[in-house]
């Protein structure tokens, strides 16, 4: 490796520490647990209790849940002993952070951009209200946000790489 691309190798890395230190600092100062994750939480305990998909067990089974994946993971938990509401946050938290994570991986990959223009997007993640709150609130939104963003730069990863005349 190169002097010069070592040194643009660490000051990404610098300054990506530091949108991510932002980034847990501003989802910390927002956390929340939201009354809506509640439903969410009952289904995946009485499914992790053996009762099914359901809000009481003994009744009529209603899908009174919109996030089935999302109930799927909890219950998974719940099964192992940690409960939905002492996992929610951690889970979202840590999509977010892949989100900031693939960020990075896009930005980085453009080799010929400037170190500012690769940072400057997980910075400007790291600052965004809306994002830091919606990391924690015990709801999928995080998890939905992931898949979408994870998705989306995937595939541009595979245009960009059909592009340049074969797989990466």
């Amino acid at each position: 490796m190169l002097p010069r691309e070592s040194s643009r190798r660490n000051s990404i890395a610098i300054a990506a520490s530091a949108a991510l230190g932002l980034l847990l600092a501003h989802v910390w100062l927002y956390r929340f647990l939201t009354d809506d994750a509640f439903i969410s939480f009952r289904y995946a305990r009485n499914l992790a209790d053996g009762h099914g998909l359901v809000f009481n067990p003994g009744f009529e089974r209603v899908e009174g849940y919109t996030n089935f994946l999302w109930v799927m993971i909890l219950a998974a938990f719940d099964a192992i002993g940690i409960a939905a509401e002492r996992i929610a946050n951690l889970l979202s938290a840590a999509c977010g952070v892949v989100i900031w994570w693939a960020v990075l991986r896009y930005c980085r990959e453009r080799s010929d951009r400037p170190v500012w223009l690769v940072v400057l997007p997980l910075f400007l993640l790291a600052a965004t209200r809306s994002f830091a709150v919606w990391c924690t609130s015990g709801l999928e939104t995080k998890l939905y946000e992931m898949l979408v963003v994870v998705g989306a730069l995937e595939a541009l990863r595979e245009i960009d790489a059909a592009r340049a005349g074969g797989p990466e």
